[in-house]
């Protein structure tokens, strides 16, 4: 996957990022591309529980089911105008998307739990690679950063 300076995004054992500007998903265990579709440029996205927010580099908005099984864009919107490689934030139901000139917030319909539920996904998976990075520490697989 050619990301450039794009995030990617994991979940179920799948990759999601975009690959020279076109959303592609990937198996993690071999490999092997599932999908490609949907030009968003070399944009920035967010995974939200089954959810991929895509901010697209001419500035819209896109949602993308997280799915391993097929492409399928949901929706898209225009947020903002100008080119954008700004990464975007997400804090509570607010979408915050910006630019080097403009900035947007939109209020996602969500409810309290889903919000919940994301946060606790996200914490999981860092304690997780924080365990798997100490492993890798412990086999000597990894070398240790000098002291600063």
């Amino acid at each position: 996957m050619k990301s450039k300076f794009n995030n990617v995004a994991h979940r179920d054992g799948f990759i999601y990022g975009l690959d020279d500007g076109i959303l592609a998903c990937l198996d993690l265990a071999t490999g092997q591309r599932r999908w490609k579709g949907g030009r968003y440029g070399h944009g920035q996205m967010l995974l939200v529980n089954d959810l991929l927010l895509v901010i697209t580099e001419k500035g819209n908005v896109a949602l993308v089911e997280a799915t391993p099984d097929a492409f399928k864009e949901i929706a898209s919107v225009p947020a903002i105008e100008g080119r954008t490689w700004n990464n975007p934030a997400l804090a509570g139901p607010y979408l915050l998307v910006r630019n080097s000139e403009e900035a947007a917030c939109f209020k996602l319909s969500t409810c309290k739990n889903q919000v919940i539920e994301a946060a606790m996904t996200i914490l999981t998976d860092f304690l997780n690679a924080i365990r798997w990075l100490r492993e890798l520490f412990n086999r000597n697989l990894l070398e240790k950063p000098p002291p600063r």
